[in-house]
């Protein structure tokens, strides 16, 4: 027999972790905005994880070479000394009179 037998109540998994409502008709849980799972234990991050970040437990895992609350940031050498700005994971568009692969180096142009 398939289906809730007329009048029995079902329980739903893990009480729909506290996160959810459960429909005691069909024992599925509705979770709430932030939750997701059959028992609502899974915890959604609050926004997108961008650049193959993964969402853990409400948090973005970010992948080498990004940061940031949702993995919006390249990460670059030395964040470019201040003296660029990172463009790419490990690549830095340098400010005029600076170079080098993290903006290190002084860069002096010769006039003819």
């Amino acid at each position: 027999v398939f289906g809730n037998p007329a009048g029995a109540s079902l329980k739903c998994p893990n009480n729909c972790s506290f996160v959810g409502t459960c429909n005691t008709l069909t024992g599925i849980c509705q979770c709430n905005s932030l939750y997701a799972g059959v028992d609502c234990s899974y915890k959604k991050c609050s926004s997108p994880c961008l650049n193959n970040g993964v969402c853990v437990n409400g948090l973005c895992v970010c992948s080498n070479g990004y940061s940031g609350s949702a993995c919006e940031a390249a990460v670059c050498p030395n964040d470019c000394y201040g003296r660029g700005q990172c463009v790419a994971p490990g690549v830095c568009a340098c400010a005029a009179g600076f170079g080098g692969s993290d903006c290190r180096k002084t860069v002096f142009y010769s006039v003819n």
